[in-house]
């Protein structure tokens, strides 16, 4: 017999908007089509409706809401999902989830999710009344994933008119960015950019994110915020905050010559063998390879033989080296017994919530992957990556990407100190640009607002206060990231076009606005006015 009706009749619906906002607890669950999610980690930065049923009987209340909220009439600016939750013993969980397949329509699988675990805090989070154990629960999340509605009961009108109400105050972009989404789609257009994603943070926060256009324009297939991306260099600022909670352990120090970390001689390694008759290797340090301070060149085969050398001394001179990131790798998996792919995958990605992160090649990204293009246009599928690069090897989506820089502003994972050794200028920067990374000539304006290597990113003096950036380009990627310490505010943006690099000024300054960000040293191109080469 159904409990609660009685209750139900004499009180209506319940619906609350929550006094103070709480923020959904981390929850697992399974979609009827197989996916297992983290909840909130699984989900995107965006408004979310969860329908949650706790009975058998509360698919009466639940199967309405979900045709409402998913149908034609119920147009709504969320993410909505059914959840079912099973306090039932183990041994008949099975049984009962293939009912609830069985009887849920296909197409709905992947909006369905049943929760067989954490039932305790689904019913806290829920608001769960023992006496009405059959009715729906509502929960509507913002886009940072807190509880901003709870609601019970069956569908009304004025029921949904108040759920309509606080999603459409939860929905509302930030200030501004309608604008954003109008200058990004103008220009693309102008400049015939095929993808591209932002991310908007702002308090440490991520308040906004987006996607345009097409993964691959030859098939029509859209790209999306959960998109597999190429995340390029990048990935040098993850590996970089990976290596400070190495060095806050005291596993490592940044400051000790590798040939006293590695087991043997760094030439004596094949892929480096190339130094064996230049002792300056032993100069080496971990802060030098993240500093981009080696010495050397981006990378031995842009050299007319092919082959390693120093041009400066190590620590004398700031020249963009992956080459550098390679070595730094080399040492923690050697000198430390480490496996560099993992520790990125527990230390960065799965505490950051980066479910759609890894630093190597999964078969689950074939489903929804970026291939890039170049500036003529001519389309490169996307690279199955099989070896992790400490320098670029991170494959990503701009929702993961928002998730870790908001949690790089804010320092997660890091005391005070690490974290402040991430953005102290550890080289002054000379150079005209950043790229060819060899050449000498210098600029006097890097000066005005104290340009200066980072560890695995580029510092700068706004006029709000100290500021960030990274880079990561190849010839059919383009990635920016510029962030400002004060107001812990950030623009994320990511593209499979590399010609989306010729509108990223224009985009930061419609999320930041104005900024001292050093666009031409960043793309020598603009600086040189040739808007035909951004290379």
């Amino acid at each position: 017999m159904r409990r609660g009706w009685w209750l139900a009749g004499f009180l209506g619906l319940w619906a609350v908007l929550a006094s103070a906002q709480e923020e959904l607890p981390s929850l697992a669950v399974e979609s009827l089509s197989g996916k297992t999610l983290q909840l909130p980690a699984d989900l995107l930065p965006r408004p979310q409706l969860l329908i949650v049923g706790f009975s058998r009987d509360s698919r009466e209340q639940t199967e309405p809401w979900m045709r409402r909220m998913t149908g034609t009439r119920g147009k709504v600016a969320a993410s909505v999902r059914q959840v079912v939750v099973l306090d039932v013993p183990v041994l008949l969980r099975g049984f009962i989830v293939s009912r609830i397949r069985s009887a849920v329509p296909q197409p709905m699988h992947a909006r369905s999710l049943v929760a067989s675990t954490d039932i305790d805090a689904w019913k806290r989070i829920t608001g769960f009344d023992a006496q009405d154990e059959d009715a729906a629960y509502l929960l509507l999340l913002d886009a940072q994933h807190r509880v901003i509605w709870r609601g019970r009961g069956p569908w009304s009108r004025d029921t949904e008119a108040e759920l309509l109400a606080a999603l459409g105050a939860a929905a509302s972009p930030p200030s501004g960015i309608a604008r954003v989404d109008t200058r990004a789609r103008e220009l693309m257009q102008r400049e015939g950019v095929n993808g591209l994603a932002l991310a908007v943070i702002d308090d440490g926060r991520v308040t906004y994110v987006a996607s345009y256009g097409y993964r691959n324009v030859e098939k029509a297939l859209p790209l999306t915020p959960d998109t597999i991306m190429y995340g390029a260099s990048l990935t040098k600022t993850a590996f970089a905050y990976m290596v400070l909670q190495l060095v806050e352990e005291g596993r490592l120090d940044l400051d000790t010559p590798i040939a006293e970390l590695l087991p043997q001689a760094l030439p004596e390694y094949e892929a480096f063998a190339d130094l064996a008759d230049d002792e300056r290797w032993r100069q080496l340090t971990p802060r030098m390879l993240l500093s981009h301070t080696s010495g050397m060149a981006n990378f031995r085969w842009l050299e007319d033989d092919g082959k390693l050398r120093f041009h400066h001394d190590p620590g004398t001179r700031y020249g963009y080296s992956g080459e550098g990131y390679y070595i730094l790798q080399l040492v923690l998996e050697e000198g430390l017994g480490l496996d560099v792919g993992a520790e990125m995958q527990t230390r960065i990605f799965d505490r950051f919530g980066m479910r759609h992160t890894s630093m190597q090649w999964r078969e689950d990204f074939a489903d929804n992957l970026a291939d890039g293009y170049a500036l003529d246009g001519s389309m490169e599928p996307h690279d199955e990556r099989s070896r992790v690069s400490a320098a670029g090897s991170m494959d990503t989506t701009i929702a993961d990407q928002a998730r870790m820089w908001a949690a790089i502003v804010r320092g997660d994972g890091l005391d005070k100190r690490s974290r402040a050794e991430l953005v102290r200028p550890a080289w002054p920067i000379g150079s005209r640009h950043q790229f060819p990374t060899l050449d000498p000539a210098e600029d006097a304006r890097n000066r005005d607002i104290g340009l200066a290597a980072g560890l695995g990113l580029v510092v700068f003096e706004d006029d709000s206060g100290p500021a960030f950036f990274k880079g990561g380009h190849n010839e059919w990627t383009g990635n920016i990231v510029v962030c400002l310490e004060t107001g812990r505010r950030c623009a994320v943006l990511m593209s499979n076009d590399v010609r989306a690099e010729r509108i990223y000024p224009q985009l930061v300054t419609e999320i930041l606005g104005e900024t001292r960000m050093p666009w031409r040293w960043e793309y020598g191109w603009l600086d040189a006015g040739d808007d035909d080469d951004p290379s």
